[in-house]
Order: C-alpha cells, then sequence, then structure tokens
C-alpha cells in the first residue's frame, strides 16, 4: 500500500469516527442515489427542518 494511500484512508477513518452518532437517515420513496436531484423537494423540506435549530 502506497503512503498516499495510507494517509487518505487513516484521514477518511478518522473523519468518519468524529461524525460517529451526528448522522440521520431520512427515507426518500421513488429517488435512488441521486435524491437531491430526484426528488429536490423533499430534499430541501428535509434540510430546512434538520437546519432550522442550528443557530450557526
Amino acid at each position: 500500500m502506497s503512503a498516499e494511500l495510507m494517509d487518505h484512508l487513516t484521514r477518511s477513518w478518522t473523519c468518519g469516527r468524529n461524525w460517529r452518532g451526528t448522522s440521520v437517515a431520512y427515507p426518500s420513496p421513488s429517488a435512488g442515489h441521486l435524491c437531491q436531484e430526484e426528488r429536490p423537494g423533499v430534499v430541501n423540506a428535509e434540510l430546512l427542518d434538520f437546519l432550522s435549530d442550528w443557530n450557526g
């Protein structure tokens, strides 16, 4: 394994570990891998709801 690949994998693992427990799943009927393009109204509504409590 190259040093570059090892560095990428280490950073990816660390990022995943830092974000663990913070994700939320929103099922979207009739949407596939690009739900933000296939169902933008549903995705935008869920994002606005998710961000409504954010004070940043």
